[in-house]
């Protein structure tokens, strides 16, 4: 019967040359079946045998059926009818006849008409609900398989057991955890127990009964057995659900957690070993104790040593503050990305240690580190120096040149003083720093570039945007990820981790044996501002270093007061080195006590000055002591 439905949807002809047969054939039925009860000599059925015929035709025919059969039956039954009374002629009983017959035709045909909107009207509601299923389990797949996949990116596995029935179910991913194929034929729990280690079975079995028992929830972290002999850490969680039939049923996870096992583990070993480290350091400074090494000097190593420790990743750099810490931390969460990177920094900070860093700890590492300084480079080569150009681009281009972003081809380039390139040129960077394409001068060549842009600068780009010396728009592009680094005199406890450093290099580099530095030059070094930064303490210590005649070396105050520009009106130089050794130990004092002037705990009493002659020569010297609060 369902491929008869079939086969006359496919052919809409066929349908109709069946329906219409079926309204022919029942009336030529019914005119058989009245001339065997003429034969008879019965009257009275005529009528019910066309009104069946009728019924036959528009019933399963349809309604043009229907009306053929109709025409059919109605001429049959007036054939028979005028053929016991005479042509024309119709007597009273034939009268009430027709009137019941077409009465009979008009109920038989609103029905057959109401049960055709019926039928209508409940395949519309089948395709609607047939389109709905379709959509729902289109829709319960799509989820099944975004479980499928998240359960395989989380590496957890789900599982359901009834307590009632023990019909139990896992998930694919519990199998694969687990160590077996899709296809094992295994039954949950028991196939899962097998997998447990033995010395975690006894646990889990506990734990498993306690929680039948009680329909408490289970939580618990073992190990599994696989068939090949490697061992998984997973985490085991269920919780009791009752059901609509009264029966408790437990639906949970298994996690492998045997990555984060190993991390905790190596996490362990790492503080074992930092354990050790401890115990040496503690062991070097009572062997340092014993021969009457000075404390400054000790705490010098020590400091030394745990930066060291803290620090592998950026060896270049020397210093343990908190203000240089800030600063690494951020170099630590950007190295990994390939995000554009704008350091600033007073001159002399070490902008270009930090870009090195940057690129050291990134996955560029293996490739190139190429630095440009902007500023030293004239305006009208900057373009050939990033870009190159090609043979024969201008007069004495006899060969072809690569350029940096070339050379620099899978790594990083390193932009200093940004701020320096031509307003003009600026457009050019900004368009290769989104198209990732450029041309060498003279070419037409499109070049693609895969290049890391670090770019470093100690002006006030604002500034210099306002101003129109810098392109607004490259600066927003450039400015990613800010970093800024601190100013050596932010950055004071590192000073003498920086001298110890700057010593060992210089005296090997001059072929010296420096052992220690004098207490109060070491004083002096810690007083001083530092308006060079780095830069500046490096050249003090070399000098230092070379005019040295001994093993301890001595600093020279006229070193430190040499290259320091004036910035108020005209003084003595005596007057000078006075202000700028009451403002180190002002900001000194400051910095110890956050900013502090006043009370037993402030600036004011630590210089042994009274405090409204401190609030003076703050005023004068312009110094505000909000700058140290919270340092």
């Amino acid at each position: 019967m369902l491929q008869l439905v079939v086969l006359l949807k496919k052919y809409p002809a066929l349908s109709i040359v069946l329906r219409y047969g079926v309204a022919i054939a029942s009336a030529a039925g019914a005119f058989a079946i009245a001339l065997f009860l003429q034969s008879l000599h019965m009257r009275d059925p005529y009528a019910l045998v066309f009104l069946a015929a009728f019924w036959i035709g528009v019933w399963y025919g349809g309604e043009g059926p229907g009306i053929l059969g109709l025409v059919l039956c109605t001429l049959e039954l007036t054939m028979f009818l005028h053929s016991q009374n005479g042509l024309f002629h119709i007597g009273r009983y034939d009268v009430a006849v027709y009137c019941l017959y077409f009465l009979f035709v008009y109920r038989i045909y609103r029905f057959s008409r109401l049960r055709r909107r019926i039928e209508s009207s409940l395949e519309q509601s089948r395709d609607r609900l047939e389109a709905e299923v379709q959509i729902r389990t289109a829709e319960l797949r799509r989820r099944d398989a975004y479980l499928t996949e998240a359960e395989k990116i989380s590496r957890t596995g789900s599982w359901a057991w009834n307590a009632t029935t023990s019909k139990g179910f896992w998930s694919s991913e519990l199998l694969r955890i687990l160590g077996f194929s899709e296809e094992s034929d295994l039954t949950f729990p028991f196939g899962y127990c097998e997998s447990v280690h033995p010395d975690d079975e006894p646990d889990l079995h506990a734990i498993w009964q306690e929680a039948l028992q009680e329909r408490i929830e289970i939580d618990h972290k073992h190990r599994i057995l696989r068939s090949d002999g490697s061992i998984r850490h997973v985490r085991f969680l269920g919780r009791p659900f009752p059901t609509c039939n009264a029966e408790t049923e437990f639906i949970g996870t298994v996690t492998d957690v045997t990555e984060q096992h190993e991390d905790r583990e190596a996490l362990r070993k790492s503080l074992e070993d930092n354990q050790v480290l401890l115990e040496e350091n503690k062991n070097l400074q009572e062997k340092l104790r014993k021969e009457n090494i000075s404390l400054q000097e000790l705490n010098l190593a020590l400091q030394g040593e745990l930066a060291a420790i803290q620090r592998v990743k950026f060896e270049k750099i020397v210093g343990g503050s908190p203000a240089l810490q800030r600063t690494l931390s951020k170099v630590e969460q950007v190295a990994s990305t390939d995000a554009t990177v704008l350091i600033t920094g007073e001159t002399g900070t070490g902008k270009e240690l930090i870009a090195q860093a940057i690129h050291e700890n990134s996955k560029r590492s293996r490739m190139p580190f190429r630095s440009v300084n902007c500023a030293a480079v004239p305006a009208t080569l900057i373009a050939e120096e990033l870009f190159g150009h090609e043979k024969g681009a201008f007069t004495g281009a006899d060969r072809q040149r690569v350029g940096q972003f070339e050379l620099a081809a899978g790594g990083t380039l390193f932009l200093d003083e940004i701020a320096e390139i031509p307003v003009e040129m600026q457009a050019t960077l900004l368009r290769v720093l989104e198209e990732r394409t450029f041309q060498r001068v003279g070419g037409t060549k499109i070049i693609s570039t895969d290049v890391r842009i670090i770019a470093a600068t100690n002006r006030d780009l604002h500034a210099a945007m306002r101003s129109g010396e810098f392109r607004q728009d490259l600066y927003y592009r450039l400015n990613s990820f800010p970093i800024e680094v601190p100013p050596l005199r932010e950055r004071r406890e590192d000073i003498p981790l920086l001298v110890n450093h700057f010593i060992g290099v210089s005296a090997a580099k001059h072929g010296k044996t420096i052992r220690n530095i004098e207490k109060r030059g070491m004083e002096l070094l810690r007083l001083y501002d530092w308006p060079g930064n780095i830069r500046e303490l490096k050249n003090v210590i070399d000098t230092s270093v070379i005019v040295s005649n001994g093993e301890g070396l001595s600093i020279d105050e006229e070193l430190l007061f040499a290259t320091r520009p004036t910035e108020d009106a005209p003084m003595g130089s005596l007057q000078r080195q006075m202000a700028s050794y009451e403002r180190m130990l002002i900001e000194r004092a400051l910095a110890e006590t956050q900013g502090r002037v006043y009370g037993p705990s402030g600036a004011a009493v630590m210089l042994h000055v009274p405090p409204s002659t401190l609030s003076a020569k703050m005023k004068t010297l312009n110094i505000d002591p909000t700058k140290f609060k919270g340092r």
